[in-house]
């Protein structure tokens, strides 16, 4: 059995929530996506920067 596209599924919510589809709803969603890319990055250069700090450290001994 085939699933349902993303198209269809969009467009169905949007005919039964039709302020989903305004220009603040969208701006929302994009604001929000971006907060989370910005949030995931933030932890990745954390971790580069932990990486390379622990690489630049004398050894313990």
């Amino acid at each position: 059995m085939k699933g349902r596209s993303w198209r269809e599924v969009r467009a169905e919510v949007i005919e039964e929530f039709p302020g989903l589809a305004s220009e603040e709803a969208q701006r929302e969603r994009f604001r929000t996506r971006t907060e989370s890319v910005a949030r995931v990055r933030a932890h990745e250069l954390a971790a580069l920067r932990e990486e390379a700090g622990e690489a630049e450290s004398p050894p313990h001994g």
